[in-house]
């Protein structure tokens, strides 16, 4: 997936967020959101709030022009 420029996060389903923190530090910002089951994502911003870097493991996405929704995968029923 390309995402020229992400502006804002948001989730797919909230009631899939098992646990959410933020760190920084004299750089960046960085929301760290773990999944209920499996999955996560980390997020960097710099703290003038220009987008630096996105990483997913085991989780679904989607762009909206500049806002990411990030979701866990939904196990098929069958």
């Amino acid at each position: 997936m390309t995402v020229p420029c992400i502006e804002a996060v948001g989730f797919i389903d909230v009631a899939d967020v098992a646990e959410h923190t933020i760190d920084s530090s004299e750089m960046d910002m960085t929301p760290r959101i773990r999944f209920y089951g499996r999955g996560g994502v980390q997020v960097v911003f710099k703290l003038n709030g220009s987008f630096a870097s996105f990483r997913r493991k085991k989780i679904r996405a989607e762009s909206r022009g500049t806002l990411l929704l990030v979701g866990r995968l939904k196990q098929p029923l069958c």
